[in-house]
């Protein structure tokens, strides 16, 4: 029942005691629909960059690349930009980042960068900041694929981790910090991106 006009999004904000950011990261859920714990664990990393993440929902394919997915995801970015988002990046999981390749590709103008978990489709990376997280005995999206797409130009950064297809979960420990590492790193070279400060200690 998801569709452009009425669909449902998860908006998960940064820790209390950071500075209000103008940036967000709109993060594609896999095939079988949006689970919470994909979400939340993108949004751990997303908020090391003080980013807002917004997990919209499509029906359960998760076929990103589609003409209804792309409507959802454009609606996604209107709402982003609309809330005062000035920077707005891109993560996809599985199926999701295989559509997130391809949304990246035809929005490019309007992203700040891309993140894939265990997922591609497109024939190569965007002209954006690129982040290609692997696992290496993934039996679903294949190393091999992952490999040759981020050494395609323009080359994107590519980590191979051990494990399978749901590095995400599995490898958590270190699928979050080479994200949050990424996400912090565009934004703190972002013009005009808010200092990162907490709140003074009572």
């Amino acid at each position: 029942l998801q569709s452009a006009a009425q669909f449902d999004t998860l908006v998960l904000q940064p820790p209390p005691g950071r500075v209000a950011s103008d940036a967000a990261l709109i993060f594609l859920h896999g095939y079988a629909g949006s689970f919470y714990v994909y979400c939340w664990e993108l949004a751990q990393a997303a908020a090391a960059a003080n980013l807002v993440t917004l997990c919209p929902a499509m029906d359960a394919k998760g076929a990103w690349w589609s003409a209804d997915g792309e409507k959802i995801f454009q609606a996604t970015l209107d709402y982003a930009q609309r809330s005062g988002m000035n920077r707005i990046y891109v993560a996809g999981l599985s199926n999701g980042a295989a559509g997130a390749s391809v949304l990246a590709l035809a929005h490019a103008r309007r992203l700040s960068g891309l993140v894939l978990i265990s997922g591609t489709r497109a024939e190569h990376p965007p002209a954006l900041p690129t982040l290609v997280v692997q696992g290496a005995s993934d039996q679903m999206m294949p190393a091999s694929l992952a490999r040759a797409y981020a050494a395609r130009p323009p080359q994107a950064q590519y980590r191979e981790l051990a494990g399978g297809h749901f590095i995400l979960l599995s490898r958590y420990q270190q699928v979050r910090p080479l994200v949050a590492e990424f996400l912090l790193g565009l934004e703190q070279r972002a013009p005009g991106s808010p200092a990162f400060v907490r709140k003074p200690q009572r």
